[in-house]
């Protein structure tokens, strides 16, 4: 959480890297496929500077880990 809130607040590219990069590397030791799939697509938009489909993936990292917890509270 704590790369995401400074992924979303600095809007810097290299920052976002990093937290794609994080949330790949964590989403791998959990065999969590959605989320290594999630992470992989936001470092190819990274790579590209697609900055409008990095922005809505951002939002949506949010609402999927409000998801996730809700799941999990089940």
């Amino acid at each position: 959480d704590k790369y995401y809130a400074v992924a979303m607040q600095s809007n810097d590219i290299d920052t976002i890297k990093d937290f794609a990069e994080a949330l790949l590397e964590v989403s791998k030791n959990f065999h969590f496929r959605y989320m290594q799939d999630f992470s992989q697509t936001l470092l190819d938009k990274v790579e590209v500077f697609d900055i409008e489909t990095i922005e809505e993936m951002l939002v949506r990292y949010e609402e999927i880990k409000k998801l996730l917890r809700t799941q999990a509270d089940l």
